[in-house]
């Protein structure tokens, strides 16, 4: 008897595709921690300058994206509310833009105001 599995994603009777699907996770998920090892042993670990550098951006993404959910805001409001440099927040919010996360308001305004993306204010 011949199973399903080899046509499709559906219920053969003799696999429960479910747990066939968890097992490839973890078949997955394994195979990319033994990928990080050997990387790891390559390359050396990751250098505590670039674990706080990655840190700092995570922190002032989620500072940004935290007080565009009360509305939109210019970069100017941004640096002051988030306490960063403006610079460094124009340069995140470039990032959050290009990759769909905020979006710029259109109109005439002395700055761009910035808004979080409909998805991300859930």
């Amino acid at each position: 008897m011949r199973c399903s599995l080899d046509r499709g994603p559906s219920r053969c009777g003799l696999h429960d595709v479910d747990s066939i699907r968890c097992d490839q996770r973890n078949m997955d998920k394994k195979k990319i921690a033994e990928q990080l090892k050997k990387l790891n042993e390559d390359e050396g670990p990751v250098t505590d300058e670039l674990r706080n550098y990655v840190a700092a951006q995570t922190k002032a993404h989620k500072a940004i994206l935290k007080s565009l959910k009360d509305g939109p805001k210019s970069v100017p409001e941004l640096a002051a509310e988030c306490e960063l440099p403006t610079d460094k927040v124009l340069w995140y919010v470039t990032g959050l833009r290009k990759y769909g996360k905020v979006r710029e308001i259109p109109g005439r305004t002395t700055y761009p105001k910035y808004a979080i993306m409909n998805a991300e204010a859930e």
